[in-house]
Order: structure tokens, then C-alpha cells, then sequence
């Protein structure tokens, strides 16, 4: 495989006005040597393919209406993805709550991926995977002296979220992982 090349136009607007900052972009990729799957029967091998395209735009927005709280929504849509990605979403977006007091921080986050597809091994059709929100909550304390306690929650919904496999045995899509809990220390010297 020769590696792969891609090569980035962007263009992006920023309106920061302090407590609201706002930008427009649009980009364009161009993939020389993509790397992609082929897929021949039940045998998956990667190999360069002919160069593509990517095109799309992006939105962000954040807003501090009071210094402890940040709020932040983003919004990406590929207005141009080439065959070989029918994997991946072509509209993305989050939303993000952020709210720090004292030692105290709790952040807030939902993460959207529009329909994706795979293709069935078997029949060689192409399914189509539902669009989802994916929600995660955070807890964290500062106890100071490089001492950190955090309680997080992932998929609090315990939504039924599927991607697209990269295998060539699945017939439907593959389950992401329910709800999840977790509780950490973070200790740095």
C-alpha cells in the first residue's frame, strides 16, 4: 500500500464578541491513494484506490452568559462524501453544557450522527443504520494538590445505538455498548 494523502481547503469565519463566539467554515479534502476496503466473497483486504472528494460546512456556537456557564452547540454536514465512506454520517452535531464552580465542574453532552449504511455479506444489499443521540454526563472535584474525583455517565438512555461494521460477516449492525458508569481519580505529581 502506498500511504495515503489528504490535502485540506478550509475557509472559516470567526465572529468572537466575548461572551459569544460564532463561526462559519466550508473545507474541501482531497484524498490522493485512499486507502479503502475490498471486499471479494468472504476475504477483506485493504488496497489504494482512485483519488476522491470530500466537501461540507460547519457551524459553531458558544455562548457564556455567565462566567460558570458555558454553552456550545456544533454542526457539521458533508455536503459532498465520496462512494466509498457510505459508512459515515454525513450530518454530525453535539451539544455541550458546561457549568464550573469553585472546585466543582459538571458537563453536560449529546452527540448526533445522521443515518449511516453497511452492505450485508450474504445478500450484498446495503442496510441503513438509524440516525442516534449519544448523551454523556460528567462529575468531576478538584481536591487540589494534583487530586482529581470524577463521576461519569455514558448513555444515561441506555439508547440502542448501531454502527456499521467493518467485518464481512455481520447481516445487521453492530450494537454499541448501553449505559455505562464510571468513577475515577485522577492524581498527577
Amino acid at each position: 500500500l502506498h500511504h495515503e494523502i489528504v490535502k485540506t481547503w478550509d475557509a472559516i469565519w470567526v465572529h468572537d464578541a466575548g461572551s459569544h463566539v460564532a463561526t462559519v467554515g466550508w473545507f474541501h479534502n482531497h484524498y490522493v491513494d485512499p486507502i479503502t476496503l475490498v471486499q471479494s466473497g468472504n476475504t477483506r483486504t485493504y488496497a489504494n484506490s482512485a483519488g476522491e472528494s470530500s466537501e461540507g460546512f460547519e457551524l459553531v456556537a458558544r455562548w457564556q452568559p455567565v462566567t460558570p456557564l458555558q454553552l456550545r452547540a456544533t454542526l457539521t454536514r458533508f455536503t459532498d462524501l465520496p462512494e466509498s465512506a457510505f459508512r459515515e454520517a454525513d450530518t454530525l452535531g453535539s451539544l455541550l453544557v458546561n457549568y464550573s464552580h469553585a472546585n466543582w465542574n459538571l458537563n453536560l453532552a449529546a452527540v448526533h450522527h445522521s443515518e449511516r449504511a453497511m452492505l450485508t455479506p450474504v445478500t450484498g444489499q446495503v442496510l441503513e443504520l438509524d440516525d442516534y443521540w449519544q448523551l454523556t454526563g460528567k462529575l468531576l472535584f478538584d481536591l487540589g494538590d494534583g487530586v482529581q474525583w470524577w463521576l461519569q455517565v455514558k448513555n444515561p438512555l441506555d439508547a440502542d445505538i448501531e454502527t456499521s461494521g467493518q467485518g464481512n460477516r455481520m447481516e445487521e449492525g453492530m450494537p454499541n455498548r448501553g449505559r455505562e458508569l464510571g468513577l475515577g481519580v485522577l492524581w498527577r505529581r
